[in-house]
């Protein structure tokens, strides 16, 4: 079973970087360390847009950066992906259906 992360590690990669939250604000377009620190502390939700932008600032992917909510994100994709599969595979066989199962399946392939 794979290990529970963190919800996010923003504040662990800023820190490594050496750079202060006021400084990541700039980067990511804000006027002061006031919402970094709220994104770091899950005080507020990081929108797209921002969390593209902390991929952009700190050299590291999205899925790394909010690697806890990937994971929980990840476990829902994949139950709802054998609940589907389970509904496509009662359909009468087709070039589409045989697409979406293996897309389904590789869904559902560990990495």
């Amino acid at each position: 079973m794979p290990r529970t992360k963190l919800d996010n590690y923003l504040h662990s990669h800023r820190r490594r970087l050496g750079l202060s939250q006021d400084l990541v604000a700039e980067l990511l377009g804000s006027h002061s360390g006031t919402k970094v620190s709220r994104y770091e502390r899950r005080v507020r939700t990081v929108p797209l847009d921002t969390a593209l932008a902390y991929e952009a600032a700190l050299g590291i992917p999205v899925a790394d950066l909010f690697a806890g909510r990937f994971q929980e994100i990840r476990k829902t994709v994949k139950r709802r992906a054998r609940k589907i599969a389970r509904r496509i595979e009662s359909l009468p066989k087709s070039p589409s259906r045989s697409r979406a199962l293996e897309a389904l399946a590789a869904i559902l392939r560990d990495e």
